[in-house]
């Protein structure tokens, strides 16, 4: 009687394995596909951030919020000055966002900017009552430079942990990305 039970419990197990595999493998291939998919689009929620991830070789670094963005026009400096410019201005974003395009900036790039100028306001500085979207940071949930901000934004555990679940609840947007992505005519 206790072999048979035996038994019975092995395969109850090996079929939970099956099943909970298969769920991870699932997971994965959705985390992979979906994370490229954002990359590779041309949403510019995630191409500001994606570009400080690469070299910028800048003389001269802007940053602050939505005036900095739209207010300082790089090329204008570029052409008047002589120099390199980027923008590193974070559009509806306070000095938390800009921190840590300031970190990404200072992780990725050696070359450090001769001149920074910062657009300062009582937004950028104060208490920003927005909330932050949450498709805007899908990408960087396990990323540590964003894990301050992440934190009050109520992502879940599984979220953050499981690979695949925080792009089950946006597979619409996931879609819409996905015509939007590089490389097509």
């Amino acid at each position: 009687m206790k072999n048979c039970q035996g038994n019975s419990m092995k395969k109850f197990l090996l079929k939970c394995l099956c099943f909970f595999s298969t769920l991870l493998v699932f997971g994965f291939l959705l985390d992979t596909i979906a994370s490229h998919i954002l990359k590779n689009s041309n949403n510019l929620r995630y191409k500001r951030w994606e570009n400080l991830y690469k070299p910028i070789e800048a003389d001269l670094l802007i940053t602050g919020n939505s005036r900095a963005t739209f207010n300082v026009d790089p090329f204008v400096l570029d052409s008047f000055f002589h120099v390199n410019t980027y923008n590193l201005g974070i559009s509806g974003g306070p000095i938390e966002l800009s921190d840590v395009a300031w970190k990404l900036y200072h992780s990725h790039n050696k070359k450090r900017p001769c001149v920074v100028l910062c657009n300062v306001d009582f937004l950028w500085l104060g208490e920003y009552d927005f909330p932050y979207p949450r498709q805007d940071y899908l990408l960087y949930l396990r990323d540590p430079y964003f894990s301050e901000i992440l934190k009050n934004m109520n992502y879940s555990p599984a979220e953050i942990y499981i690979p695949g679940i925080r792009y089950i609840r946006e597979l619409p947007f996931l879609f819409d990305n996905l015509q939007k992505t590089e490389g097509e005519s």
